[in-house]
């Protein structure tokens, strides 16, 4: 099934409401004036969550970070996720707003324009889990089913033309979670079984060599799949034996085109004792009683230890790794050209796990990006780093070295 929108007014400028706030484009977001905002100084994920409620708040922009000359933002999201230029959450009765790049679609909320702060994604509520790719975007509903929207190029989203609303994707039941690599996109259902679509030349999809599937099909040999994560051409899986396989060619992430069983270095092989998962699209990571293990590049063709503990979750991007410890703080490695590593510089790669600053609490949902990485603070979300396509969501299209609030007016 196919959702069609209609009623949007596609304009280059700004509307201004009957109450003086200005509408965004037009659209469902309403900006207005507040006393207490005041500018910054300054100059890729997946994501689970339930309904929360919201409110407005408005923070710095650029540099400034930390919210500071504003009030802290609190209108109850329960879960971010990122993508190489676009971010979204979900909200109140498990709708989602995104916000950044749209030139495919990705912000699903009928139009093709950009927007640096929210919008609503049209005729989508009830989700409980986001994932989004370089330039598409799918959810989980709570009747199991998968929707997608945004670039199609490689059928990443179940059909063949890009799609500016949620589409219904087919021969998809049951979902239990989605996953989105780069150009493809991989669900696994409640009874432990892996679909994946979209593009297949590198093996991504798991059942052999294919350019593109906008059919969802099934994962060779895994059977009690509990979590999935895609990178940019490969895929991996923790089944309930906390067993972990890759599958795909990245680096050396992977290199076959069905599932291949991921060892431990120094360590007895599976069952692992932890049980999440992440990829970026050069190197992977499992937690293993509290540590992060790594394998590919950077690393070894096994996954080997890295010094960090208390870890209780990992969520990758395109090209860096954030860890969240059992305090709720939040570290971060690998390239940091736009900030999104949060150490309050930009430049080079950081090997190392490394804290991120000045976020204002303990973090229950983190999203990488591609430049760019957010993180859920009670309810509130968070962003930092590169800003080019408005994808920090404050409002601007400048650069923030420290986390910065999101704009969100529904």
């Amino acid at each position: 099934m196919r959702i069609t929108v209609v009623g949007f007014l596609v304009v280059a400028s700004s509307c201004m409401s009957a109450s003086g706030c200005f509408e965004d484009d037009c659209t469902k977001t309403l900006t207005c004036p507040s006393d207490d905002s005041v500018g910054g100084s300054g100059a890729g994920t997946s994501s689970t969550g339930g309904a929360g409620a919201s409110t407005n708040s408005v923070g710095g922009s650029g540099g400034g970070g930390g919210g500071a000359g504003g009030h802290e933002p609190s209108y109850g999201a329960t879960a971010v996720a990122a993508g190489d230029g676009h971010t979204c959450a979900i909200v109140a009765g498990g709708r989602v707003v995104c916000w950044g790049a749209n030139d495919d679609g990705q912000l699903g909320n009928g139009t093709f324009m950009p927007s640096s702060t929210p919008v609503e994604v049209s005729n989508l509520d009830s989700v409980v889990q986001l994932a989004l790719g370089s330039r598409h975007s799918c959810a989980v509903r709570a009747d199991g089913s998968v929707w997608c929207w945004g670039d199609a190029t490689f059928r990443q989203i179940g059909e063949a033309t890009d799609a500016g609303v949620p589409i219904s994707v087919p021969d998809v039941t049951n979902a239990a979670g989605v996953a989105a690599g780069a150009q493809h996109t991989c669900a696994y259902l409640n009874g432990g079984t892996a679909k994946c679509w979209g593009q297949g030349s590198s093996g991504q999809l798991g059942h052999g060599y294919n350019p593109h599937s906008s059919q969802p099909v099934a994962v060779d040999t895994l059977s009690s799949v509990s979590d999935l994560v895609g990178g940019a051409d490969h895929s991996c899986a923790i089944d309930e034996q906390q067993a972990v396989y890759c599958w795909g060619s990245s680096g050396d992430v992977s290199s076959g085109n069905t599932p291949g069983l991921v060892f431990f270095v120094g360590s007895p092989g599976p069952p692992l004792s932890g049980s999440d998962l992440a990829t970026t699209d050069t190197f992977a990571c499992a937690v293993r009683v509290g540590k992060p293990w790594c394998w590919g590049t950077g690393y070894q063709a096994d996954a080997v230890e890295v010094e960090l503990t208390n870890v209780v979750r990992l969520d990758g991007s395109a090209r860096h790794m954030c860890a969240t410890i059992q305090n709720g703080n939040l570290h971060c490695w690998g390239e940091n050209d736009g900030g999104q590593l949060g150490t309050g510089s930009a430049g080079g790669t950081i090997e190392a796990p490394t804290a991120v600053a000045n976020l204002s609490g303990p973090v229950s949902s983190v999203a990488p990006g591609g430049r760019h990485t957010c993180a859920l603070v009670q309810g509130a979300v968070w962003c930092w780093g590169g800003n080019d396509e408005g994808q920090l969501g404050n409002g601007s299209q400048q650069p923030s070295l420290a986390p910065s609030p999101v704009k969100y007016l529904p």
